[in-house]
């Protein structure tokens, strides 16, 4: 047998664990008594429960039910822009024209914060539509609102602190921070928005969606607003403004942005899906 056939199955045997060498002691079968041999133990299983997860995914499935097989005249499902043939014409050539483009590196791992060159269009956008002057670096792509929401919690908050959420509000950012253990604090919505003289004064974060309540469909009012931001300065509460489609609107300019009158409570998300295609 050829001598380089057994150094192979010599180093096979050693990778593999079936022999041990010593530099001196040569090579010899290892003691499998260590591995094999039977010991008592605790014949317990052990069972790893996620809370409530299951049931979690199935109310946001039903939240943001599939569209197939469904036929309606109007369809008034939430978080869905129009999305027909043209949409996927436009969006195919645009993507091979990008695609063409591309160098090697754009397919490695990126930047930390996101695609920088898109960052600077957001910023760029956010600077001239809503007020809000930011460097890139304060700018953090995610896969979602979720997401997002998520990254904050895991931030910023700890187990069994109050959380206020708007009722009826986003499902999702309810089920989130249920997810994460915190106490959550419905406060009600009327016909100008968040109540906002219902927020817990020892709530740690308040979520709100002003540019279109969701999914009542009210602007928050202007003097709700004020009353908003001086709450939260005064108890030290941060706020999460949620923007999610605040670029459709009947007439006029839209309304300021929390973020851009006190900066240093907020946290401002918006989010691509609703303006191109979830699916994306």
């Amino acid at each position: 047998m050829s001598r380089s056939t057994v150094q192979i199955v010599y180093e096979e045997l050693l990778a593999r664990g079936y022999t041990v060498t010593s530099r001196r002691g040569g090579t010899r079968v290892n003691n499998w008594n260590q591995f094999t041999g039977k010991r008592k133990e605790d014949t317990t299983p052990l069972v790893l429960q996620i809370p409530e997860l299951p049931l979690l995914v199935d109310q946001s499935q039903q939240w943001f039910r599939s569209k197939d097989n469904r036929e309606s005249a109007i369809d008034f499902s939430p978080y869905q822009p129009y999305v027909d043939t043209q949409f996927q014409e436009t969006w195919r050539k645009s993507y091979l024209n990008a695609s063409s483009e591309l160098n090697v590196s754009s397919w490695s791992y990126g930047d930390a914060y996101g695609f920088e060159p898109l960052r600077r269009q957001i910023q760029r956008y956010l600077s001239l539509e809503r007020g809000i002057h930011v460097q890139t670096n304060q700018i953090l792509l995610t896969s979602g609102a979720q997401h997002s929401i998520d990254l904050i919690a895991q931030t910023l908050l700890t187990k069994g602190d109050i959380v206020t959420v708007e009722d009826p509000g986003y499902p999702v950012a309810w089920m989130t921070m249920k997810y994460r253990q915190m106490k959550i604090a419905p406060v009600p919505v009327d016909e100008y928005g968040l109540v906002v003289k219902k927020v817990p004064s020892k709530a740690k974060l308040i979520l709100v969606t002003p540019a279109h309540q969701c999914a009542v469909g009210v602007m928050l009012s202007e003097p709700r607003r004020q009353q908003l931001l001086h709450k939260a300065a005064q108890q030290r509460a941060w706020i999460i403004e949620d923007d999610y489609d605040s670029e459709f609107r009947y007439r006029g300019d839209p309304m300021p942005t929390l973020f851009s009158q006190l900066p240093q409570n907020c946290f401002y998300l918006m989010s691509f899906s609703k303006l191109t295609a979830p699916g994306i």
